[in-house]
Order: structure tokens, then C-alpha cells, then sequence
């Protein structure tokens, strides 16, 4: 059996996309670019994704996927539903590459230095992301259990 190369792959995803956009038309659905530009962002970072699985020895095609991937569905929610929303989801793009760190470390260099950025940026913008939302009064409460939750672990450890 024949190995796909990723030029296949990224023209397969390329054809897909225009003919899913060309059926939409006929079906009556008005589609602008205003409207699909971020899917196009979202695309790239799948044939990233594709690359990556047509030579997994290339992990790094990793990183620029994710980006592109949550990039992309973020920018694809603010066209949908408003750019307001932009001011809370941020964060998310901040996370992205902490998500393409830590998918490098486990399909790439696994046990390797990647762990540590990737869930720093994730666990910062989850912070942010918790701190501008409702729930943000009850982070302290996060804090105090998880405190709570060390000190009890150390105890039942020294016993």
C-alpha cells in the first residue's frame, strides 16, 4: 500500500473544503468570506495535524497545529457570535501553545522539558480565564482546598 504524502493530504483537505463550500451554495446557504475566513486558519492548522501523521518522527508540526486549530475556532466563535467575546476568550490564545507543547512531549520527545511551558502558558490563561468570569470570586476557595488538600497528603505521608 502506497504512503499518502502531505501535499495529498493538505490538496484532499483543500477539495473537501471547496466542494463542501460549493454544495452549501447550491443548497441555498449565503457564505461569505467574512463569515469562513477563520475555518481557512482552522484548515491550515489540520494539515499540519496531517503532516504530522504522514511522518510522525516530525513532531514539531505539532505545535503550529494547535495554534492554528484554536486560533482559528476562537476567531470562528467571535465571527459567529460577535467580536465582544474576543475580550473573553483571549486567554485561549495563550493556551494553544501550551496545548502544542504538551501534545509534543507526549507524541514527540516524551519525559522531555516541553511538559513545563506547556502547562505553565495553560495553567496561566486558565487562570485568566478564571479570573474574568462569574466564578472568579471563588478562586480563593481554590486556593484554600488545594492547600488543605497538600497539607492532608503530607500528613497521611509522614504516618
Amino acid at each position: 500500500m502506497e504512503n499518502t504524502t502531505p501535499q495529498r493530504d493538505i490538496v484532499g483537505l483543500v477539495l473537501i473544503i471547496i466542494g463542501v463550500l460549493l454544495l452549501l451554495r447550491n443548497l441555498g446557504v449565503q457564505l461569505g468570506i467574512g463569515e469562513i475566513w477563520p475555518w481557512f486558519i482552522v484548515l491550515f492548522g489540520i494539515a499540519f495535524s496531517a503532516m504530522y501523521f504522514s511522518d510522525t518522527s516530525q513532531y514539531v508540526l505539532l505545535m503550529p497545529a494547535f495554534i492554528l486549530i484554536v486560533t482559528g475556532l476562537v476567531f470562528a466563535v467571535c465571527t459567529i457570535f460577535g467580536w465582544q467575546y474576543m475580550g473573553k476568550l483571549w486567554p485561549l490564545l495563550i493556551m494553544s501553545p501550551g496545548l502544542g507543547f504538551i501534545v509534543m512531549a507526549r507524541f514527540g520527545q516524551k519525559g522531555s522539558a516541553l511538559l513545563w511551558p506547556g502547562a505553565g502558558l495553560i495553567i496561566g490563561g486558565s487562570i485568566i480565564l478564571i479570573l474574568q468570569s462569574p466564578w472568579s470570586r471563588f478562586w480563593p476557595w481554590v486556593l484554600i482546598v488545594s492547600g488543605v488538600f497538600l497539607i492532608v497528603k503530607d500528613l497521611r505521608g509522614r504516618s
